[in-house]
Parts: structure tokens; C-alpha cells; sequence
């Protein structure tokens, strides 16, 4: 007779419970870091982070937002008010750290002012000159059903998002890498890139500060 897996799973349960309650909280001075995922993800894709963070003593934000049914302005007035709201929940500027697609929306969001006392920005590639990706998929129907309106804004032409947005006026890291995850993309793609964007020219070409670029890309 097979033995019942119950147990076993009574006590992982319990494990990830103890964990939970047993995570570090932030001292009420410690400084905030929102941290914002990428187009087609969703929070559960900075875990690792906003644990590492957590564990360094910064109070993190995790923050989920429709990456694939709101379009770019629709998300950007979103996020606008969730940071304008969380800037006064602690002293200090109020970090934040993207990855891919939402580097485009906190340059939008800052655009407007808010929040008000935005702090230090980590982009972790972010397709900051637009994305050749969507130049070359954007109109097939099944690049619109995965990425959404959000994923068709991204492309390099004038009518861009990246397009039509100003510099940055916030100090700014980027990090990204050469190695992609998606060949089929690369492929796609002339020169060296990061799956969805390629490298060429400096990613801080057009903005006038920058305190830690790791790379110079496009992406």
C-alpha cells in the first residue's frame, strides 16, 4: 500500500510559513526600494531580489501591474500614484529597481514629477532606445495576444515610447548582459544582444547623469 504523501506536504507548508514569519523587517529609517518586473512577468519574477534586499535592510516594495492589458499610458498614471503614495511612507528618497519594459515606465512616471522624491534607479536591461524585437514582430497577432498594447509600445520608431520620453533628470544605473536566453530572438536581431535589444551605442547617450553603468547598450 503506497504511503501517503500528506505528511510531506503538511511539513513543506509549514517550512515555507516559518520562513515567511521569520523574514527581516525593515527598521522604520530604513530607506525604500520599489522594485518593478518586466513586460509579461509579474512580482513573483523579483523574489530573489526583494529577498536580498530585504536581508540588506532596505524596506522593499514588490509591486505587480498589468504588463500585458493596459496600455503604456494607462499603465505609467498607475504607477505614478502607487510611488507618489509610497514616497511618504518613509523618510528618504524612495529607490527604485526595473527590469526590462517598466525602465521605460519609471522614465515616464518621473517625466510627471512623481514621485516627488525619487531616489537612486538600477535598470536592469531595459530597452531604453526601444526594442528591434517589436519593429520585427509587433505586427503579428500572436506578439499582440502574449505582449499586449504595453509590449507594441516598445519599438524604435517615433511613435515609441522610448521616442517620447526626455532625458532622465534622477541618477541611474544600467545593467545588462551579452548573453541571451532566447537565441530564437537574437536571431532575430543583428550584433550582439540581450534578446530583445541590440548593443551598439551607449545606453546614457541621452541623459546627462549616470552613477554605475555596467555595460554600454541599447537595451
Amino acid at each position: 500500500m503506497p504511503r501517503s504523501r500528506k505528511p510531506a506536504a503538511w511539513a513543506a507548508c509549514l517550512l515555507a510559513l516559518a520562513a515567511a514569519c521569520s523574514a527581516p523587517v525593515a527598521p522604520p529609517e530604513a530607506e525604500q526600494v520599489v522594485l518593478l518586473h518586466g513586460m509579461g512577468r509579474s512580482s513573483r519574477s523579483m523574489a530573489a531580489l526583494e529577498h536580498a534586499l530585504t536581508a540588506a535592510g532596505f524596506a522593499v516594495a514588490n509591486l505587480d501591474y498589468d504588463a500585458t492589458g493596459a496600455g503604456f499610458d494607462a499603465v505609467t498614471d498607475d504607477l505614478a500614484a502607487r510611488l507618489a503614495a509610497l514616497d511618504g511612507e518613509r523618510p528618504g528618497p524612495l529607490h527604485v529597481v526595473t527590469h526590462s519594459a517598466s525602465g521605460l515606465l519609471v522614465r515616464a512616471v518621473a517625466a510627471r514629477g512623481a514621485p516627488p522624491e525619487l531616489g537612486r534607479v538600477v535598470m536592469l536591461a531595459p530597452p531604453n532606445q526601444g526594442s528591434e524585437l517589436v519593429d520585427e514582430l509587433g505586427d503579428l497577432a500572436v506578439f499582440g495576444w502574449v505582449n499586449g498594447e504595453l509590449g507594441g509600445a516598445l519599438g524604435t520608431g517615433p511613435d515609441g515610447a522610448a521616442a517620447r520620453l526626455p532625458p532622465v533628470d534622477f541618477e541611474l544605473g544600467v545593467i545588462a548582459g551579452d548573453t541571451s536566453l532566447n537565441p530564437l530572438y537574437s536571431s532575430l536581431i543583428p550584433g550582439t544582444t540581450t534578446a530583445r535589444c541590440p548593443w551598439s551605442a551607449p545606453a546614457w547617450r541621452a541623459w546627462p547623469t549616470s552613477w554605475s553603468c555596467r555595460t554600454a547598450t541599447r537595451s
